[in-house]
């Protein structure tokens, strides 16, 4: 039977009815972020779900009415989990909708400029070092950058030495810029949010050590403005143009406000531990991707004059060709990198910063990582590669190599099978899109599956081959 609970209590249901359903892999797209569809079916105006949705028939209390936890169960098993809102209040039914994890999980910020947001600051010490803690983690690094052109042709006016956060024997020269660590931003964000982050992006040592490349001075600034240090993006545009270059995996738990990030490739690499094949019914189509070639490109910064170019560091990967006739899928990510000076072994660039001195707080930047690589041969330094992996697509330990072969390896022999399945309540609550199942002699990833309770029919269900 089915069983719709909200804020935890079960409420009235018009006999008869059905609901559908529709449950989306979030590992297999990188533009947008997808998540479960469910249907909700009209609510009776009894006198139970009245007083259990607030009595919202009631002219005077307006349109105010609260987001509700939303829970579907058939026969017992928990098919979905949500928030939902009332849009609708008739003579004789309440109609809901379900809210998406992203259209609500961040509030009203989801889709301001990181610039516009208030993400705090952080008093500087008197005396600077190359990391500044904040509750006991790195939060900021001051690494000197080789950038002749910071000032532009203002430079010789204050004999400018031509490098940013210039250091000498524990101390700083020149215009300070801090680079805030990709960690701290997102925990600022969260905090701000009243949201949750975990997964092994915020453990693995070497995402640890990311920072945000950035042009903006301090000046004489005696704090440091979070906001002011960040790319031209949104908050969602952030976190997905991150995604777009490490390979990353969002889960949205909306309910506990939790967003998990791990490395897709990571995901792929899991066995499965369900046997669907006696579930499959006779037929189904098999569905063939032409576009099975994998091209990972980055966007290059036309304000920094050493990459005007495209320099041969920054190369797009592209998979080799394997097979005639084979289409291109290509992913541009906002991010990219710095080149490195062979003289000085410093990050390097040829870029005006942005400063009020000489009226420069008009030049900008596009998003840039780079590892903090720590104090190193009497300088702190921070370059796109760390413990023998880099932040390029191509050559050893490049972020291909490292985030990518397993993604591409699925789709190097990527098909669709587009089925029917006969599955119980148990089968959908179980639904883990982080484990393949095996069916029939293979292992695939399930990318969708829709249908309707209670289920009188079988479920459509679209997998693609496992790695």
């Amino acid at each position: 039977m089915l069983e719709v609970r909200i804020n935890g209590q079960t409420i009235d249901l018009a006999s008869g009815g059905t609901t559908s359903f529709e449950k989306l892999n979030p590992f297999f797209t990188y533009e947008d972020i997808y998540t479960d569809q469910v249907q909700i079916p009209a609510i009776p105006l009894s006198q139970k779900n009245r007083r259990i949705l607030g009595f919202p028939d009631l002219v005077r209390l307006g349109s105010d009415l609260p987001r509700f936890l939303l829970q579907k169960f058939y026969k017992g098993q928990l098919i979905y989990e949500g928030l939902a809102l009332i849009t609708e209040v008739s003579p004789t039914a309440i109609q809901m909708t379900a809210i998406q994890p992203l259209g609500e999980f961040f509030g009203d910020d989801q889709f301001t400029k990181l610039r516009d947001i208030n993400l705090g600051f952080t008093p500087l010490p008197e005396v600077l070092t190359p990391v500044i803690e904040v509750d006991g983690q790195p939060a900021y690094c001051f690494p000197t950058i080789q950038n002749s052109e910071y000032y532009g042709t203002n430079g010789s006016i204050i004999s400018y030495q031509g490098r940013v956060n210039g250091y000498q024997e524990g101390d700083y020269f020149g215009p300070l810029v801090p680079m805030p660590f990709v960690s701290f931003v997102l925990q600022r964000i969260a905090d701000h949010t009243g949201t949750r982050l975990t997964g092994t992006f915020f453990t693995d040592a070497r995402w640890r050590q990311l920072i945000l490349y950035n042009t903006r001075s301090l000046d004489q600034a005696s704090e440091i403005t979070l906001s002011k240090h960040l790319p031209e993006l949104t908050l969602i545009q952030l976190l997905i143009e991150l995604r777009k270059y490490l390979n990353l995996a969002f889960e949205f738990d909306t309910v506990a406000r939790v967003l998990r990030i791990d490395a897709t490739d990571d995901i792929l690499s899991t066995p499965p531990v369900q046997d669907w094949s006696k579930k499959l019914e006779k037929g189904g189509r098999k569905i063939i991707e032409r576009n099975r070639r994998l091209q990972l490109s980055m966007t290059i910064d036309s304000g920094d004059q050493l990459q005007k170019d495209k320099p041969v560091e920054l190369a797009d990967y592209l998979t080799p060709e394997f097979a005639p006739d084979l289409g291109i899928a290509k992913l541009t990510t906002a991010f990219s990198t710095l080149l490195i000076d062979q003289s000085t072994g410093l990050a390097a660039v040829k870029q005006v910063g942005c400063t009020e001195q000489f009226s420069q707080l008009a030049s900008s930047w596009i998003p840039r990582l780079l590892f903090w690589n720590g104090l190193k041969d009497g300088l702190p330094r921070a370059l796109p590669t760390l413990d023998g992996k880099s932040l390029y697509w191509n050559g050893s330990g490049g972020v291909f190599e490292t985030c990518w072969q397993k993604t591409e390896a699925l789709r190097r022999q990527m098909c669709y099978f587009d089925a029917t399945m006969i599955m119980t309540e148990t089968d959908i609550a179980r639904l883990n899109f982080r484990q393949p199942v095996h069916v029939q002699g293979m292992n695939y990833r399930v990318i969708r599956a829709s249908g309707s309770l209670p289920l009188a029919s079988p479920v459509q269900v679209l997998l693609v081959q496992d790695v």
